[in-house]
């Protein structure tokens, strides 16, 4: 009889420690959820300013230095401008 009382106090035991957990789980979890979409608002699915958007830095350039050359297109004939004519010395 001492070994069927032993097992039941221990089920009971067990079933007790997976209630306290489930609900401290569940706690955390809504805890989480709420972060998250408090995460997720921007001034684009709020009501707060566009100021308090967190800004992604720019990227940065290529190894070359810059993204264009300078110049025009290869092969293309340079322009003598109007100016040219007005500013004679």
């Amino acid at each position: 009889m001492a070994g069927t009382i032993s097992k039941t106090t221990s089920y009971v035991n067990i079933n007790f420690g997976n209630l306290i957990l489930s609900a401290a789980l569940g706690a955390e979890n809504a805890r989480l959820q709420q972060q998250l979409a408090a995460a997720r608002k921007d001034s684009s699915t709020s009501a707060k300013p566009p100021s308090s958007d967190i800004v992604k830095p720019k990227k940065p350039l290529p190894k070359g230095g810059k993204k264009r050359q300078k110049g025009g297109q290869p092969g293309h004939d340079q322009h003598e401008g109007v100016r040219s004519i007005y500013c004679q010395d």
